[in-house]
């Protein structure tokens, strides 16, 4: 009863915005400014029924949460835009422009085949919007500019962007880092791409309370290059990539079995990212097989045993999931336990999979590396994988501060959003809207038990690597457990309602690699609070958490501003510890008296 009054709902808006085709029926692909008239779809709650006006996010009865994009007709199409510059790709491959267009065009002709419609968009041909010296705000807009000129596209969550190339292609945006854990300050984001204009800092400015799937422009992926001049040829790396993804453009991935290696220490929170996904593990003891997760160590590539069960597993998995540490160093370029290295590039070579989710710091470098050196390049250029999901710059772990009454597993950020994209990629989605769903439902459930800042950050530095319109085939056991597992836990009514975003401000007090040394910005420091206290606070970090004054890297001031207008001050410690294979880092929060507030250790 309620679907027909919804549709019923929908057809009159549809008449009143002239988005009925001369059929009388219901246009599937509605254009940029057509999309916008359209402001809702509930009228009752589908939860416990409470009517609802248009555009409300929240139910005011029970407070269940839900998006307003406007939702069209299935359709067997997949809509997606394809976005090149074909003079620097024909620069980096060393060939004429004129074949780079006939091979990207050649792609966009066969995908039509399997009702993949891409849309070449050329860079090139947006020189004025561009400019001489364009930034990423400046791609942006062509984005936008070139969906309005599509009458086939619409701004929301089914249409997929494809950047080909890396940051020296299309640059990647680097936007301010909310949580303060990344060296520079910044975290490189190709999310941005995703929402018109500079979405997150007008999401910091304008006191919203959720993210929501109708702020969504597109979804966003890249496949991504070395940086530089390439040594292989353009056919074989991206039209071979098309050509393979050609398999599954009708079938999907099927993904029976996802191989998960994990580092020992944190196996409670592995279990939370796996325990309604199908396990394998060809390993017999059992402490190698922990209920299906391979444990690191005694997993290592000089431990026979367990390489080889890994080997066998790899050959039956679809999906390799980890949970392992990783590094920047381009002689590290493989995943970590905390006993040194747990899987390496090389034992890619007997994989089948063809998707690849890793939380590891540094988890899928590109950018400044060679293939050989990147498990995502050579994943996607060497072993045939399709997608891929991780993080450039080192991804952080906390703990969680939950609701009474509410039921949570282990782990925090990275391993509570991991479940939740895994549970979407096996709804049959393709990967670009699972992985936007899944940030969404991630941040506007965890912000409320982590913090805004570090809930942020965390949707932000995951990107995902490959086509956004392949996904992987149903599977209602998967989604049936990860329901019944609470993968999204059910928040009380008064936190899933109502809670602006409280976004932390940082300034670089004292770096390490600063042109004076740390020592001198000390002394210089203008914080005289900070200044006062500064030895201080090295002596309790030292004292209570066993951070060595020798491995501080630099230190923040930062400041939180609530609704009411209250300002909170403190100052946040970054810690680098460079002895071993991966860099281990920690941050710790000390408000103003230097007392600490929160600790963070990245992965």
């Amino acid at each position: 009863m309620l679907n027909e009054l919804n549709t019923n709902l929908e057809r009159q808006r549809a008449e009143m915005n002239g988005l009925l085709d001369t059929n009388n029926n219901l246009e599937t692909q509605p254009t940029a400014s057509q999309y916008r008239l359209q402001t809702g779809v509930f009228s009752f709650c589908p939860e416990c029924g409470t009517r609802i006006e248009e555009g409300t996010r929240f139910c005011p009865q029970c407070g269940t949460h839900f998006d307003v994009t406007p939702q069209q007709p299935e359709t067997d199409k997949l809509y997606g835009i394809l976005m090149i510059d074909s003079a620097r790709l024909a620069m980096k491959y060393g060939v004429d422009e004129e074949l780079i267009l006939a091979e990207m065009l050649e792609i966009v002709n066969r995908s039509k085949d399997y009702n993949i419609i891409w849309h070449l968009l050329n860079v090139c041909d947006f020189t004025k919007t561009l400019g001489t010296n364009p930034i990423w705000l400046d791609y942006n807009q062509v984005i936008s500019d070139f969906i309005e000129r599509e009458s086939s596209l619409r701004y929301g969550i089914k249409t997929h962007l494809l950047i080909v190339g890396g940051n020296d292609v299309i640059p990647i945006p680097e936007i301010e880092d909310p949580l303060g854990s990344s060296d520079n300050g910044r975290i490189p984001c190709d999310m941005c791409y995703s929402f018109s204009g500079n979405f997150f800092s007008d999401l910091w400015d304008g006191g919203n309370r959720s993210i929501s799937e109708c702020d969504v422009r597109n979804t966003v992926a890249r496949l991504p290059l070395e940086e530089g001049n390439m040594n292989t040829d353009f056919q074989r790396d991206i039209v071979g990539y098309f050509k393979r993804c050609e398999d599954y453009y009708k079938s999907g991935i099927r993904c029976d079995w996802v191989m998960m290696t994990a580092n020992a220490s944190w196996l409670p929170a592995s279990h939370t990212m796996s325990h309604h996904l199908p396990l394998i593990n060809n390993a017999y003891d059992s402490e190698i097989n922990d209920n299906g997760i391979y444990v690191a160590p005694p997993v290592a590539p000089d431990n026979e045993e367990a390489t080889d069960a890994i080997d066998k597993s790899q050959r039956n998995a679809a999906m390799l999931l980890f949970n392992l540490h990783g590094s920047e160093s381009k002689d590290a370029s493989g995943f970590y336990s905390d006993n040194g290295e747990a899987f390496t590039i090389n034992m890619l070579r007997s994989s089948a999979a063809r998707v690849l989710n890793t939380v590891a710091c540094y988890g899928a470098r590109y950018y400044g590396y060679a293939r050989e050196e990147s498990m995502v390049l050579t994943a996607l250029y060497e072993r045939e994988y399709l997608l891929y999901t991780g993080s450039l710059i080192p991804v952080p772990m906390t703990t969680l501060d939950v609701p009474e009454g509410i039921e949570v597993g282990e782990g925090s950020g990275s391993e509570q959003f991991m479940p939740i994209y895994c549970m979407e990629q096996y709804r049959g989605l393709p990967a670009g809207e699972a992985l936007m769903k899944a940030k969404i439902k991630y941040f506007n459930t965890f912000r409320h038990m982590e913090n805004d800042s570090f809930s942020l950050a965390t949707i932000m530095m995951f990107s995902l690597y490959g086509n956004p319109m392949i996904q992987l085939c149903r599977n209602n056991e998967v989604i049936r457990k990860a329901e019944e597992m609470n993968v999204i836990p059910k928040l009380p009514q008064n936190k899933a309602t109502n809670k602006p975003l409280r976004i932390k401000r940082q300034r670089r007090m004292i770096d390490k690699n600063g042109p004076k040394g740390l020592l001198s910005e000390i002394r210089d420091a203008v914080d005289a609070n900070l200044y006062a206290m500064h030895e201080s606070i090295k002596q309790t970090l030292y004292a209570q958490l066993g951070l060595e004054p020798r491995h501080l890297h630099h230190v923040d001031s930062y400041t939180i501003s609530n609704e009411f207008g209250n300002v909170e001050k403190g100052y946040m410690y970054a810690y680098k510890d460079d002895s071993c294979a991966f860099t281990q880092r920690t941050w710790a929060e000390v408000d103003e008296l230097g007392r600490i507030k929160k600790v963070y250790k990245s992965k």
